[in-house]
């Protein structure tokens, strides 16, 4: 499985593979940089850099949880860019046990994006992403799996609602475990997760309403756990500046998913094609 998957990784790498004749592409215009459970078509400008803090709390049956996640991306080209995440500081409280806080796994991904596919208001993009677990098991930050999560992107603009989109991310969580609990019983099951996003944004002045739906499910292969659906309703305020602010309450929407779920946002861009 591994070496398959490099394989795959490495191809999305590659930008003059995926340079298909997809017609003549004009230019297009970015209502938002980021919402909070999908990744978007749009790509980094060359030589811009994103920086993006995304704080959440999810409240469930078994624990609770908090997160800082990191992330910056470097857009290579105008359409490929690469990302670097890392889980800064998590703090986790089950009902059951000892509290534990650290830091998280860290993951490297990449994209590269097709905008207005053929000169139409449709876009497309297609990437990848490799998460390694370097969090520690016995104080259960981690599960203990290198995951492998090749993902499909699109989205339509609809240029008649001020630029509204609808948009859409498949992707599938393809686990192989190289960390182990002392006892194997607190393992969680090794099973790959399949992941369907979906939702829109509508712009009105300098805020963007956004609406999204998650469905992750794993219980088709090796004892999965999880078949969860969240609806997340989110605002993000996108001022005439590098900065973008929102926040989102995601709603669990099945018996697996969380009681409660907050979101933040905060992102700051630096550089670009102009510079």
């Amino acid at each position: 499985m591994l070496p398959f998957f490099l394989i795959l990784f490495l191809l999305s790498l590659s930008s003059p593979v995926l340079a298909m004749d997809v017609g003549p592409e004009r230019d297009y215009e970015q209502s938002i940089q980021e919402v909070f459970q999908t990744q978007l078509v749009y790509p980094q400008e060359a030589g811009e850099f994103q920086f993006i803090l995304q704080p959440g709390f999810f409240e469930g049956s078994g624990r609770d949880l908090l997160l800082v996640p990191l992330k910056t991306e470097f857009g290579l080209t105008d359409h490929w860019q690469l990302g670097l995440g890392w889980i800064a500081f998590q703090d986790r409280r089950p009902t059951a046990g000892s509290e534990t806080w650290g830091i998280g796994d860290i993951e490297i991904d990449t994209k590269y994006s097709i905008m207005n596919l053929s000169a139409s208001d449709f876009h497309m993009a297609i990437g990848g992403a490799i998460e390694f677990p370097i969090a520690n098991i016995h104080r259960d930050l981690t599960d203990g799996f290198i995951e492998y999560t090749p993902r499909l992107l699109m989205a339509y603009d609809l240029v008649s609602l001020d630029r509204s989109q609808i948009f859409w991310e498949g992707n599938v969580n393809l686990v192989q475990r190289i960390l182990k609990h002392r006892n194997p019983a607190n393992d969680v099951p090794g099973a790959h997760q399949m992941n369907i996003n979906t939702g829109f944004f509508i712009p009105f002045s300098e805020m963007r309403f956004v609406s999204e739906i998650r469905w992750s499910y794993d219980r088709w292969n090796n004892n999965g756990l999880e078949n969860s659906v969240y609806y997340t309703p989110g605002l993000v305020w996108d001022p005439p500046s590098s900065l973008e602010i929102g926040v989102g309450a995601p709603l669990g929407l099945t018996p697996d998913a969380d009681n409660f779920r907050i979101m933040g946002l905060l992102l700051f861009e630096l550089g670009g094609t102009e510079l």
